[in-house]
């Protein structure tokens, strides 16, 4: 009994393999930002622009159907801030800043777009710089999500994933305005006394 024991444990013909035959579904959709001449840092992946009193200039993004089925996309800017814990967070839910609010600088010409299965389709953005000059940055972010479907609910417990896509967008006050910026590191003692 002992050795077909160990024989089952050791023997070759217990190794089990996932089925490699199955492809990566790829994602619905993919969106991304057409950068402008004037991008302060064309190396990144999302908006950096300067903003200069009283300018108006028109930005894209690309936004790919990658589903067999014509799709409805919702285009939206928002606002950017840290919330409490230090997490970038982008939504207009109790956002208050002492600058001007970027979703009323920077708008989608199209709010929702149509786009049929298989193709891509460029939203343009008109980013309309604050009146005054400003020190700084302003930070938002263009998020754009399937729009849900009309069809008929079914009974009954059923799960429903949305996928969004944020683009970062930063305007520059000021080109020496550094997007994050470290300080010199400080040693500090901290001491605790046990109770006991």
């Amino acid at each position: 009994f002992l050795s077909v024991l160990l024989l089952s444990l050791f023997s070759p013909l217990a190794v089990v393999f996932a089925d490699e035959t199955k492809k990566e579904q790829p994602l619905p959709f993919y969106v991304q930002p057409v950068l402008p001449e004037n991008q302060l840092d064309s190396s990144v992946g999302y908006f950096y622009l300067p903003s200069t009193p009283n300018n108006r200039q028109e930005v894209a993004i690309s936004i790919e159907n990658r589903s067999k089925k014509k799709q409805v996309y919702q285009v939206d800017v928002l606002p950017g801030a840290t919330n409490k814990n230090g997490v970038l967070s982008f939504t207009t839910v109790g956002f208050q800043a002492k600058q001007p609010n970027i979703s009323t600088l920077v708008k989608p010409k199209q709010d929702k777009v149509t786009i049929p299965a298989g193709k891509k389709k460029r939203v343009t953005l008109v980013v309309d710089s604050p009146k005054k000059s400003f020190s700084g940055i302003l930070l938002g972010g263009v998020k754009v999500s399937q729009a849900p479907s009309r069809s008929k609910e079914k009974k009954g417990m059923r799960v429903k994933n949305n996928l969004d896509y944020m683009i970062g967008f930063v305007l520059a006050g000021d080109e020496e305005s550094p997007l994050y910026s470290i300080e010199k590191p400080k040693l500090v003692e901290v001491s605790a006394k046990s109770r006991g």
